[in-house]
């Protein structure tokens, strides 16, 4: 009669899986079983978990909804965001529309019309300078 200890625990049907072959078919079909699962795609809360990576047919079916986030994250936090973010939608740069000045018809109102085309001159410079600073911190949250 054998010892079957002497053999360490292996040889045939002593070891691990107990039978015949490889492992203990439970555990070898409880494995194959977890690893098939499909993983649920994780929830985005912050600006970190929208990346985009050239890749897998699942991460280049993302781009639409990274774009999405990144637009209206930059619509919301940046000062005149609107103008980047219709940019972004329209991938080609915003156009501003430059104020034109229109006289009077009375000679009495032209220093008042004046002002108020200075005015709308200066808000005009302000938005195009904004879109300009936006432009370039526009790049920090898109290749992060």
């Amino acid at each position: 009669m054998r010892n079957n200890t002497s053999q360490g625990g292996r040889g045939r049907g002593y070891g691990r899986g107990g039978g015949r072959g490889r492992g203990n078919s439970r555990y070898s079909n409880n494995r194959s079983k977890q690893s098939s699962k499909t993983q649920l795609p994780k929830e985005r809360k912050s600006l970190a978990d929208y990346r985009f990576t050239i890749g897998t047919a699942t991460q280049q079916s993302d781009f639409p909804t990274v774009a999405e986030y990144l637009i209206n994250y930059i619509r919301k936090t940046y000062v005149h965001g609107d103008h980047i973010a219709i940019a972004l939608e329209q991938r080609k740069e915003y156009e501003f529309e430059e104020p034109e000045f229109v006289p009077p018809a009375n000679k009495n109102m032209q220093k008042s019309a004046e002002i108020k085309f200075e005015s709308r001159m200066r808000k005009y410079d302000d938005r195009v300078e904004q879109y300009q600073i936006n432009r370039v911190s526009t790049w920090k949250p898109i290749h992060s």
